[in-house]
């Protein structure tokens, strides 16, 4: 690449950068790199190029044949900086590959601990879903066993045949007996509303008796 084209590239990045500071640091890291790159070839360019320059005079020195001690001087430190500046160029190269290897070991440890973030958020996940089923599980045996007990079922057997419920309309039971049964299902809501049972647990276990009271309220409760 062109000692030209790398400045280009070079300075068309740092406007990048300097023109999207809100960018996410993913992204200002990438252009970072790439500067940090772009900046290696330049001085690596830099380099090849008086690495050229040197190469020419070197020649020209030993064209003319001059056995001067001022010549002489003169070339052995040309040699001198070039061998100079070949260690410098070496040790770029060095550190260059020493980030190349850097980022892949820091990439490789990335992915494995992702990996491992995975497996312990999806175990929690199980675990918070099997606590959240006992929970469930708890509270609709709580209820189920509250309904089995015999005044409330007999409370529901009456409104399911349709008849009255309450003694001073000509049914069997008390107030109490009825605010017992109803209490369950104001108990219920409360658990619905707190998340214990879930919609369709209480669907699937409550919500036909929970209708037949409804739709039965007025000829058999009041």
């Amino acid at each position: 690449m062109a000692l030209d084209e790398i400045r280009e590239q070079l300075k068309n990045a740092k406007d990048a950068l300097n023109r999207s500071p809100s960018d996410t640091h993913a992204q200002q890291g990438y252009v970072r790199n790439l500067i940090a790159l772009l900046e290696i070839d330049l001085k690596i360019a830099e380099i090849e190029k008086t690495d050229t320059a040197i190469g020419k005079l070197v020649e020209i020195v030993q064209a003319v044949g001059s056995t001067s001690d001022n010549l002489k001087k003169a070339t052995e430190n040309i040699e001198k900086t070039s061998k100079a500046q070949e260690k410098q160029t070496n040790a770029i190269i060095f550190w260059t590959a020493g980030l190349f290897f850097a980022t892949f070991v820091m990439a490789v440890i990335g992915y494995f601990q992702m990996q491992e973030a995975q497996k312990l958020t999806k175990i929690t996940q199980e675990q918070i879903k099997n606590a959240q089923n006992a929970t469930y599980m708890e509270y609709i045996f709580k209820f189920n066993e509250q309904f089995s007990q015999p005044t409330n079922q007999a409370i529901a057997l009456a409104i399911e045949d349709g008849r009255k419920v309450l003694k001073v309309n000509g049914g069997v039971f008390s107030d109490d007996d009825l605010d017992s049964y109803l209490d369950i299902y104001e108990d219920i809501a409360k658990a619905l509303q707190m998340n214990l049972i879930s919609k369709d647990l209480f669907y699937n276990d409550f919500s036909d008796n929970l209708s037949m009271v409804y739709d039965n309220r007025k000829s058999t409760i009041i």
